[in-house]
């Protein structure tokens, strides 16, 4: 809690050496795993139940949440960039994020389908696929160390991202701002509570709408940018107004395209994804133009 309730300097000094660390561990366990294991390559890699197409958008519609949300995140982050940056280099450090996360995606079957003909008791697959369990497992408490880093890291950037979120909104839309801190108070007291109520068995659901939900919401923003303002001309193209006394508190239209689109892919996601993932980007293509221009 100390990094993030000093901003982003403090975290800056966290995530420089944590990434260096990290690096060094998911190193070292590669190299112990390759020596001390029998690998299982790809073709190892296969599903316990049956194959069905289910599974397989089920799969995508986990990874997609994910990777949209950090994708999101990463260039939330390009904000503290050098002002040269611009944006290509917001866009750099969203593929500097993402990158290394889908090769780590890609890591955790190698090493959950290798050690898992080792586990003796227990359910081997819910083991091996727990990295609190594989790490120490490979490398002892070397291990260990390479979890509480991880978990530090990634659960670092979320109270900061959701305590300014809830910063930004309630001081936009209801003028209340007790300050970023204290939303990170409430942020960690929260996730506290849910996860005692174990939160994480609807993890899979969540992440199914996060990736509806980020996904309408970035085909809205590019619908009024790219066909409302630079070729329809409802508005102005050469900016994107983000001063405060010249923005409306509410977007009636976005909020509504937003909810109708994301009420669309719940009801549908454990139907079919793809229509839920379809169906909503058209609803907010559709009502995006509506928006209303900065006064």
């Amino acid at each position: 809690m100390w990094f993030v309730w000093y901003g982003m300097k403090a975290l800056q000094i966290l995530q420089t050496w944590g990434v260096l660390i990290y690096g060094v561990l998911l190193g070292i366990s590669i190299m112990t795993l390759i020596n001390h294991y029998m690998i299982a390559d790809p073709s190892q890699w296969v599903s316990e139940i049956p194959f069905s197409r289910n599974q397989l958008w089920t799969a995508f519609m986990i990874v997609n949440g994910q990777m949209v949300f950090q994708g999101l995140m990463a260039t939330d982050y390009g904000r503290f960039a050098k002002e040269e940056a611009g944006y290509k280099g917001g866009f750099l450090s969203m593929i500097g994020m993402l990158i290394p996360m889908f090769l780590t995606i890609l890591i955790g079957p190698l090493f959950a389908y290798t050690i898992m003909p080792t586990i003796g008791g227990g359910n081997a697959a819910l083991l091996a696929s727990d990295s609190g369990f594989v790490y120490p497992t490979v490398m002892g408490i070397w291990g260990v160390l390479f979890v509480v880093v991880t978990q530090i890291r990634i659960n670092v950037m979320n109270l900061y991202s959701g305590s300014l979120a809830l910063s930004n909104t309630f001081s936009l839309a209801f003028r209340f701002t007790p300050g970023r801190q204290w939303w990170m108070v409430l942020v960690y007291a929260l996730g506290t509570i849910f996860y005692t109520f174990n939160i994480l068995q609807y993890l899979n659901t969540w992440l199914a709408i996060t990736g509806i939900l980020t996904n309408t919401w970035i085909f809205i923003i590019l619908t009024d940018h790219f066909i409302c303002k630079k070729w329809l001309r409802l508005g102005p193209a050469d900016f994107i107004e983000y001063r405060r006394p010249f923005l409306y508190r509410w977007n009636p239209t976005g909020l509504i395209s937003l909810t109708v689109a994301v009420a669309i892919g719940f009801k549908r996601v454990t139907w079919r994804y793809p229509v839920a993932l379809l169906a909503s980007a058209l609803q907010s293509a559709c009502n995006g133009c509506g928006a209303p221009t900065p006064k």
